[in-house]
């Protein structure tokens, strides 16, 4: 176990405060009627909400680990992953 220093401790928590701030702000947008998409591109996996707002890897795997927010049930292949999310309020 190592201990931090303050600045190192400030650097760590502004990052986790910016974190948990877009996935508030990402699940609002999402209660008010937006869905949240994922999209696949060259190979590479791309989040964004209905709205055109581009969602980060980290808070849309924040988001979806959210009880409200359930996938739609449209993956390419059955067994794989939803690529549309919308909010359920029961939840």
């Amino acid at each position: 176990m190592s201990v931090y220093t303050a600045s190192e401790l400030r650097r760590r928590h502004r990052r986790m405060d910016r974190r948990t701030a877009a996935k508030w702000r990402i699940l609002g947008e999402i209660r008010a009627g937006a869905c949240l998409y994922r999209r696949h591109v060259s190979g590479r996996i791309y989040w964004s909400l209905s709205t055109g707002t581009q969602v980060s890897i980290e808070t849309a795997a924040d988001v979806i680990a959210d009880g409200h927010v359930v996938p739609v049930g449209d993956g390419l292949a059955p067994w794989g992953p939803s690529q549309i999310y919308r909010w359920s309020d029961v939840g």
